[in-house]
């Protein structure tokens, strides 16, 4: 499969009303969460609707999941109940998987505030949309180690983004063994944290610049 283009034609974001802006409702079976909703107190006859917002939410959801799953793997303690340990370490692709995706929205999230456009959808190398948002503006390096830290695990029997999918390869082949290293949430949960410090101080400076622009050119008009 070829290398999608970073010439790729994005679409405009097709965004209404506030960024950030969603509703949650609650009944006794279900939760509903709102994308797409009127809310007179924010913007009057405006439906609220903002794709970064859709996108961060999953994001949000991958990682809180990951945490989840690798807090059940921390727990891992050798002992003679097997199956207590064999429950650790089904839990550890899932996890990695969570992570990986997350970092994968993130990335793209990210893009979004900065180029303004919608992201690449055919890309998931986590490397390549590192180097789009860079060159996007992006100057930060809370991302250079998790993503290293990833690729580096999915390249090291070729399977690529694979990996944590299938841990085979497109040929069906499979590493002779996996190594589950039983003591990764602080790190993971440092990157995270790290991640999402940076993004909210990165998207508060665009928006505000933004702002900035907008009051000065209604002054020249």
């Amino acid at each position: 499969m070829s290398k999608p283009s970073k010439n790729t034609l994005r679409s405009p974001l097709k965004e209404r009303g506030v960024d950030g802006a969603i509703r949650s409702r609650y009944a006794e079976d279900k939760m509903i969460v709102d994308f797409h909703f009127t809310d007179s107190t924010i913007l009057p006859d405006t439906v609220n609707f903002s794709e970064k917002t859709v996108v961060d939410f999953v994001a949000r959801s991958y990682y809180k999941s990951c945490l989840t799953l690798l807090n059940q793997v921390n727990k891992y303690e050798p002992s003679d109940r097997y199956r207590q340990m064999d429950d650790c370490a089904y839990r550890y692709l899932p996890a990695m998987f969570c992570f990986r995706h997350y970092l994968e929205l993130k990335l793209k999230y990210l893009y979004m505030f900065y180029a303004d456009e919608s992201f690449n959808v055919n890309s998931h190398s986590l490397s390549e949309l590192l180097e789009e948002l860079k060159e996007k503006g992006f100057d930060g390096d809370v991302f250079d180690k998790p993503v290293a830290y990833v690729e580096s695990l999915e390249n090291s029997h070729g399977n690529g983004d694979f990996y944590f999918r299938y841990l085979l390869n497109k040929n069906l082949e499979c590493p002779d063994s996996l190594e589950i290293p039983m003591f990764e949430l602080s790190d993971i949960r440092q990157f995270i944290t790290d991640i999402e410090h940076y993004a909210a101080q990165a998207q508060d400076k665009i928006l505000r610049r933004r702002r900035m622009t907008g009051t000065r050119n209604l002054m020249l008009i």
